[in-house]
């Protein structure tokens, strides 16, 4: 379970691990982690968050949407790395759209054949990571209101393709960050959608 504690904000980020208890019984707490990170919130308000984990083998892989990529050890909760990237923060100016990276909610981390895939919602890019060190490896280019990549969902992984939601489909070179290819392609609707 993903928790955040401090002041409305500017939280500090922790993972704890709890038995499974299938009685009313209150569940032991088998491990807390050590802060995993703290940021400035993208809304200066109270905010509800549902931060969800990926677990691939023995590591619970955390996308913070603060500015940081780690996964810990799921036996310890000690974090094996932490990567960060550069947060993308909107604008203010409530007469511009907000952008569709804002838009990312439940976003866990994919994690596949040796690959990280981690769609922040800080973030205006997708970043591809190697799963044992956290280098990066590729990301896709930044995305704004008129041009990019708008994927919300991160949807799975066939080859080294990630396919990802958002207005389109997109299909994304896991080497490069580059669109392979998109649905349905610009200036056309969705069948159905006409």
């Amino acid at each position: 379970m993903v928790l955040r504690r401090g002041p409305a904000g500017r939280p500090s980020l922790y993972v704890a691990c709890y038995e499974a208890v299938s009685s009313r019984r209150e569940a032991r707490r088998l491990w807390l982690s050590e802060k995993v990170c703290d940021a400035q919130t993208l809304n200066q308000h109270s905010e509800i968050s549902h931060t969800l984990l990926a677990l691939a083998d023995d590591t619970l892989y955390l996308n913070t949407n603060l500015g940081a990529i780690a996964p810990l050890a799921a036996d310890t909760g000690r974090a094996r790395w932490v990567a960060t990237y550069p947060r993308t923060i909107p604008s203010l100016d409530d007469t511009e759209p907000a952008p569709a990276h804002l838009f990312r909610d439940l976003t866990p981390c994919l994690v596949e054949r040796g690959w990280v895939v981690a769609a922040p919602a800080d973030s205006n890019r997708i970043l591809f990571l190697e799963a044992t060190t956290g280098r990066l490896l590729a990301a896709t280019p930044p995305a704004d209101l008129t041009s990019g990549i708008d994927a919300i969902h991160l949807l799975g992984v066939a080859g080294d393709r990630l396919i990802c939601s958002g207005d389109y489909l997109w299909w994304i070179d896991m080497h490069t960050g580059g669109v392979v290819s998109k649905f349905p392609q610009s200036g056309s609707t969705a069948p159905g959608l006409e």
